[in-house]
Formats: structure tokens, C-alpha cells, sequence
């Protein structure tokens, strides 16, 4: 019997599809998966600026960062001061580059 390694696992499965698929529910498509995050922005963004009325300069830690969906979403409502964990290498790179103001670090959080 092998043991499932996560980082592995997510690893080959970014490297391959780093969208909303690689993210999502893998099979189901990029369509439905780009839904899927369409309700979850529609859901999530007013909670978000609720929650962030009236604090002044708000910081985030966005754990499993992933394609930096919450990412965007933190900087479209003004957080600047963000850091995100992610396990993959993939991730983190590509996070880098898409969001260079944002502090990534590669780390698991379950060790």
C-alpha cells in the first residue's frame, strides 16, 4: 500500500492544469469550474467588503492560495498587504509573478 503524498499530488495535477480546473473538481471541466468560482466571487466579494468597511490599512494571509482567485479579490477591495501560502512550487512561482506586490511562501501547513 503507497501513501498519498499532497504535495506530489498537487504538484503534477498544477503543473498540468494551473486554472480553474487544477483547482477544482478535475473532469467536471473548465466551464463548470469557471462557474463554480463565478458563484463563489458573487458570494464571497460583498462578505468580503463588509467585513473590511471602516479597517484601516487590512492585511491578509490567504492560505492554499492556489491561481490567486482571493488574491484578486483581496486587491480589487484594497488589501495590500497580503502574504499567501501555498504547497506547490508551481503555485508559488506563477503567484509571484501574477501578484509581485503580495509576499508568496511555499509551505505545508499540515506538517
Amino acid at each position: 500500500m503507497s501513501s498519498f503524498d499532497p504535495k506530489t499530488f498537487w504538484e503534477t495535477r498544477l503543473a498540468a492544469r494551473y486554472n480553474a480546473e487544477g483547482v477544482g473538481y478535475i473532469g467536471l471541466g473548465t466551464a463548470y469550474n469557471g462557474w463554480m468560482y463565478r458563484v463563489r466571487r458573487r458570494i464571497f466579494q460583498p462578505l468580503l467588503r463588509r467585513l473590511l468597511a471602516g479597517v484601516d490599512a487590512p492585511a491578509a494571509l490567504d492560505i492554499g492560495s492556489g491561481t490567486g482567485f482571493y488574491i484578486e479579490m483581496l486587491q480589487a477591495l484594497g488589501v495590500t498587504r497580503i502574504t499567501g501560502l501555498d504547497l506547490t512550487e508551481t503555485a508559488v512561482a506563477r503567484l509571484r509573478e501574477r501578484f509581485p506586490t503580495a509576499t508568496f511562501l511555499q509551505c505545508d501547513i499540515g506538517a
